[in-house]
């Protein structure tokens, strides 16, 4: 029995207020829903083979690994923030990201992964703790800087993070300091002159690398099948940032009235979807199964998703709630309201 639709016969604009009054709606109602279904979930055991789960694993920042399961309608977002307040120390939990490991390679979540749910992502995935540390890299014979972010495991040594550096280029004799930077990112050859040298069996974790304003220096000496070295101890030469090329024009919403015509495809299709989405037992949730109710949550979050995704790169008045916020907040679980309370 189908209980979501998507009503047809939509003008040829919107106002904007309804737009988000109606993504505030939407989220309410899944919040009862969910409510609704964890209760079942929990005294119930035969809900526990109604509704769709899968397994997953976890990595600690220690190499510990954990099975865990979770309803196919969880949120990504609410799944990872759990298990990092369950499972990470809370001194970590700062500067600890939570990725995907496949091949021994960590890739890191982006916002739309972070949104979806736990259907979106295959039974037995592996999920691990890492950081994230920056490394300058100078070669004193090009004379240039690069900053280059790593992903980590906090037990990686040195060893393992110069690896990671010949990866990226084909350098050899590599020095390694820790040093503490000021914002500006001035004086660098202060920086490496009072860095601490790191040694082969120094880790993330025990040299503290994984907070903010540490990074690791890398003094390349010597290139690869180039036996010429350069004695130059100064630090000076250009320093190469990194910044993300953005494309395409943005869209600005303001109060009152949008047209449709004015938004890309895309996202006016997605508007249009959303406008016309609706439960077709609004108030009348407790007559539901748990597997009628775990599919309307479903088809609800994916729509959901599917806006934020669309209108990432929105914008709006000052003076108007942002409809990709409003969207976000249905990741927020009023129990982590708690949580900067609670000690481990």
């Amino acid at each position: 029995m189908t209980t979501a639709t998507v009503i047809p016969n939509m003008s040829t604009s919107f106002v904007y207020e309804d737009l988000v009054s109606h993504v505030k709606n939407l989220q309410n109602e899944i919040i009862q829903m969910e409510n609704i279904l964890w209760n079942r979930y929990e005294t119930d055991k035969n809900v526990q083979s109604e509704i769709k789960s899968r397994s997953f694993t976890f990595i600690d920042p220690y190499g510990n690994r954990t099975i865990k399961k979770f309803m196919d309608h969880e949120l990504i977002e609410k799944v990872l923030k759990k298990y990092k307040k369950d499972y990470v120390p809370k001194y970590l939990r700062e500067w600890i990201k939570i990725g995907t490991m496949k091949d021994n390679a960590i890739s890191a979540l982006n916002e739309c992964e972070l949104e979806s749910t736990v259907s979106k992502f295959d039974h037995g995935s592996i999920f691990i703790t890492y950081a994230e540390v920056i490394v300058w890299i100078r070669n004193y014979e090009d004379f240039w800087i690069k900053i280059m972010p790593l992903k980590v495991l906090l037990s990686d040594d040195m060893n393992k993070i110069k690896i990671k550096i010949k990866e990226e280029r084909n350098f050899s004799d590599i020095e390694l300091k820790s040093c503490e930077i000021d914002q500006n990112r001035k004086s660098m050859a202060k920086n490496w002159l009072q860095g601490k040298t790191l040694k082969s069996e120094d880790t993330i974790l025990s040299s503290e690398l994984y907070q903010n304003n540490w990074i690791i220096m890398a003094k390349i000496t010597r290139i690869q099948n180039n036996d010429t070295q350069s004695n130059n101890n100064g630090l000076n030469g250009h320093l190469l940032y990194l910044v993300p090329n953005m494309t395409g024009g943005m869209y600005h919403f303001t109060s009152g009235r949008q047209d449709f015509s004015l938004l890309p495809d895309k996202a006016a299709i997605t508007v249009q979807n959303v406008l016309k989405f609706k439960f077709l037992h609004s108030n009348r949730f407790q007559q539901l199964s748990s597997s009628q109710l775990q599919n309307s949550i479903l088809a609800a979050q994916t729509i959901l998703s599917t806006l934020h995704r669309e209108l990432q790169y929105f914008s709006s008045e000052d003076n108007i709630p942002n409809v990709k916020s409003i969207v976000l907040q249905t990741l927020i679980d009023n129990q982590e309201s708690s949580e900067s309370e609670e000690d481990n």
